[in-house]
């Protein structure tokens, strides 16, 4: 069906090389996936397997040890990748929106929460500053914050973090996005304020017909949010399945690892909590499979190249020289 379908999204052979004390490492590599209009997929995976920057690679935000950025990045068939920087910057600030983990270091400490969001609103110099501070007003009632008159005369640190989180998500969803990112947006949150805010964002996507990005760490969130779920190790892809396939027939070691990893999938396949041997990797290897060092079921050809991401079913690819059916 998703052959069909144009993708809003479309992600192709993308690389993220970066300078290091040890190097060049490789924070993306080869990474490939597309995202359909008013889909919700996940990207899932340790600290460090690359999530963060494949969504800084999207927006244009790489951090400056950049050594090169490459492959492409279509949106709505346009190359971000080819785009000069403020003609990239105006489509993204416009068509895509996004909510970072962590709302103190989002918004700006030093302006006032009405002031951050008409900003936005005066980009496309269609209101006046009085008509940009009503619409700042009715944008923080629509994502639930109460008494907006006084909100917007605050700073951000007069906030608490689950209100700097909606006005972060206000700010995402101001100038009508077609694609909303959501990198580990609850992170930072207790369990009740979780809830709200995942609901919040469905409720938005609802209402407004939004394409939804989410990176996570979290697989039982992935679980309860998104249609298709894709599992990156160390900058590579590992495996992309619809996520109730992905969680039910898990065919790449890793994913397998990490849901033996988490309690309510331990419980339902009656096993033992299984923690995944030694430490992620720090970057992709260009030539062994990434998880080799790390994989119970390794064999000495995992050693000689890495695996191509290999069909299994319809919509379900893994990277993985053997495959298996069971978790664990």
């Amino acid at each position: 069906m998703a052959d069909l379908i144009t993708a809003l999204l479309k992600i192709e052979n993308l690389n993220v090389d970066l300078n290091s004390s040890q190097g060049t490492i490789s924070a993306v590599n080869d990474l490939s996936f597309s995202v359909y209009p008013r889909e919700t997929i996940c990207i899932a995976g340790e600290s460090g397997a690359g999530k963060t920057m494949t969504i800084l690679a999207i927006l244009g935000l790489l951090p400056s040890n950049l050594v090169q950025c490459s492959g492409k990045i279509l949106y709505r068939g346009q190359d971000l990748l080819t785009l000069p920087p403020l003609e990239r910057r105006k489509l993204c600030g416009k068509e895509i929106g996004v909510v970072f983990q962590d709302p103190t270091n989002a918004l700006n400490p030093v302006m006032k929460i009405g002031d951050q969001i008409s900003e936005l609103y005066l980009l496309d110099k269609k209101m006046s500053k009085n008509e940009a501070m009503q619409a700042s007003l009715e944008i923080l009632f629509r994502v639930g914050i109460p008494q907006p008159q006084r909100i917007v005369k605050q700073y951000p640190f007069q906030l608490s973090g689950g209100m700097q989180q909606r006005v972060l998500i206000a700010m995402a969803i101001s100038r009508n996005p077609a694609l909303l990112i959501a990198d580990e947006p609850t992170t930072e949150l207790d369990a009740t304020l979780q809830a709200q805010i995942v609901e919040l964002l469905f409720d938005l996507q609802d209402e407004m017909g939004l394409t939804m990005l989410w990176v996570t760490h979290d697989l039982s969130l992935a679980a309860r949010i998104s249609d298709r779920t894709l599992i990156l190790y160390a900058g590579k892809a590992m495996e992309v399945a619809p996520t109730e396939v992905l969680l039910e027939s898990p065919h790449h070691p890793y994913t397998k690892g990490l849901l033996a990893c988490m309690p309510q999938f331990a419980m339902q396949y009656s096993h033992k909590l299984m923690p995944i041997k030694g430490m992620a990797q720090a970057a992709c290897s260009k030539t062994q499979c990434v998880f080799y060092p790390r994989c119970d079921v390794s064999k000495p050809c995992c050693r000689l190249a890495q695996p191509p991401m290999k069909t299994i079913a319809d919509q379900h690819q893994a990277a993985c020289w053997m495959h298996t059916n069971q978790v664990g």
